[in-house]
């Protein structure tokens, strides 16, 4: 019978089981190199802007990612961002700005 109500009702199968709480994960950004700490298990990007640059310049083949050698045309931003990725610290969400092109 318990089998059945849990087929009939998944809420309540969903109420049973225990809650489990999310870890921080440390992953690397798929743009540009960053390592950055989430709760996420399918965050891959650092931020909002590096999503959107993955999805309309490397998603459709114009332009190379940062990691990749995507801003070899701004030295300065290059610069930049390997003292970032460097450093090896992992950014919390909020803290960390991500380095835009607008930046030179």
């Amino acid at each position: 019978m318990r089998t059945l109500a849990d087929m009939c009702m998944p809420n309540l199968r969903k109420a049973r089981q225990k809650k489990k709480k999310a870890a921080w994960r440390a992953y690397a950004c798929k743009n540009c190199g960053v390592r950055v700490k989430s709760k996420a298990d399918t965050a891959c990007f650092c931020s909002v802007y590096c999503a959107g640059y993955w999805c309309k310049h490397v998603g459709t083949g114009k332009l190379k990612s940062f990691r990749h050698g995507g801003l070899d045309d701004l030295p300065e931003l290059k610069k930049k961002l390997a003292a970032v990725v460097a450093s090896d610290k992992i950014f919390v969400k909020g803290e960390y700005k991500p380095i835009k092109r607008s930046d030179v």
